[in-house]
């Protein structure tokens, strides 16, 4: 997918299922300049840990000269990043293709983040 890991997540992120999570995304790490795609299409709840574990591998993707995108549809899961702030910055989108096309736009600097 044009150099891109997409890591589907299912059922409920919470503090019970976030470490499963995070070795998921950690595996992506495993290259230099990792471009990386988190799924949440099949997400049926998740909560602040979740929030947590999104931002912090965002954080360590840009660290290492990376990229995480978010591929979100559920309202509720939208309504709940745009109240934790975190919508500008983990800019959901909703199909695996506008996330590449946004997430390439971003790394020629052609958008923010």
């Amino acid at each position: 997918m044009q150099g891109f890991t997409v890591i589907e997540l299912r059922g409920d992120l919470d503090l019970f299922t976030s470490d499963h999570a995070s070795t998921l995304l950690e595996a992506a790490f495993t290259l230099p300049g990792p471009r990386m795609l988190a799924d949440l299409r099949s997400v049926d709840f998740f909560d602040g840990s979740a929030l947590s574990l999104l931002c912090r591998a965002r954080r360590r993707a840009v660290a290492h000269g990376g990229y995480l995108g978010l591929v979100c549809v559920r309202p509720w899961h939208l309504r709940i990043l745009c109240l934790a702030g975190l919508s500008e910055v983990l800019r959901p989108r909703p199909t695996v293709d506008q996330a590449i096309a946004a997430a390439l736009l971003h790394l020629e600097g052609r958008t923010r983040p």
